[in-house]
């Protein structure tokens, strides 16, 4: 029986541009590499989450205009099952242009932020606790995470937060959060230091605990436990999306036998395959045959 995946979040249109280096103002440049697709961290999450052999269920605010059928298409293509909570609304969903340097990865992102609305109903996303296997929230679209974190935690599915930044509301959410894997930038009512955020984050209940760090090792605390996990030192050629793709990799992972520090560790070298790809879905061509978790990364205690 497969492995079955909610995730529930954003989703954009993403625009990337792969340059030499940045523009100068007024300046016009053709870029080397050009590609469109679908983002957004629960979005990049499930695709990975079903790439790695699972079924992902997307619960998103799509809505109805001019990118609505590419949106489903590549949805479809990654084998990802869509729920859309704006079916009909005529908005545009957030659309970003990324654009990446060659050599070092370093990108610039504009994004036109929307906020489609969505149409909950009072609706009942989870009904059994065999229903999934794992749900991951990614903050975006608040009153849709609580509802189906708060269903999740009914039943005894585990939830997972993508805290990669702290969005209003996140207090509310935070009481049905089981793992929450955090990007360095996030930040809490009482501080942004490593501490800080991992005591807040006990103090709601949140029982596993990680902090990504880019290239430096990730942090982790659990009820027993802490420690760190190196990042394999490779050339990076894109890090979009990298945060994404190491929580949907996370999630497959510990679905398989709720090892929360073997799933950090397998998810890391996921990601640390994407960044040595220009965008984020190329890496997948590499094939399957890295996933066992090959890679030198290793786990060290810390006291």
């Amino acid at each position: 029986m497969k492995l079955r995946g909610l995730f529930v979040g954003v989703i954009t249109i993403d625009i990337q541009y792969l340059v030499d280096r940045f523009p100068l103002s007024n300046e016009k440049m053709f870029a080397t590499k050009c590609a469109m697709t679908v983002g957004g961290p629960a979005t990049n999450a499930s695709i990975t989450f079903s790439y790695l052999g699972g079924n992902s269920r997307l619960l998103t605010t799509v809505g109805q205009h001019s990118f609505t059928s590419f949106m489903e298409s590549e949805l479809r293509h990654y084998n990802v099952e869509v729920t859309d909570l704006s079916a009909g609304v005529s908005q545009l969903p957030t659309v970003s242009s990324i654009v990446t340097t060659s050599g070092s990865g370093d990108r610039a992102v504009i994004a036109a932020a929307s906020s489609l609305p969505s149409n909950m109903s009072e609706m009942t996303f989870i009904t059994n606790q065999d229903d999934y296997s794992v749900v991951l929230v990614d903050g975006f679209n608040m009153e849709s995470c609580c509802t189906v974190a708060m269903q999740a935690r009914q039943l005894g599915i585990p939830v997972v937060l993508d805290a990669g930044s702290w969005k209003k509301g996140m207090e509310r959410l935070l009481p049905y959060i089981d793992i929450a894997i955090c990007s360095e930038q996030f930040q809490t009512p009482n501080g942004s230091d490593q501490e800080s955020i991992m005591a807040y984050l006990a103090d709601q209940g949140v029982s596993y605990r990680a902090i990504t760090r880019g290239e430096r090792p990730i942090l982790y605390r659990t009820p027993t436990d802490n420690g760190e996990i190196a990042i394999e030192d490779v050339e990076v050629a894109d890090t979009l999306g990298a945060g994404d793709i190491l929580h949907g990799a996370f999630c497959y992972y510990y679905a398989k036998d709720h090892q929360f520090v073997p799933a950090l560790l397998h998810a890391s070298q996921v990601a640390t395959l994407s960044c040595q790809t220009f965008g984020t879905r190329p890496w997948m061509e590499r094939g399957t045959s890295y996933m066992g978790g090959s890679s030198s990364s290793s786990s060290s205690k810390s006291m």
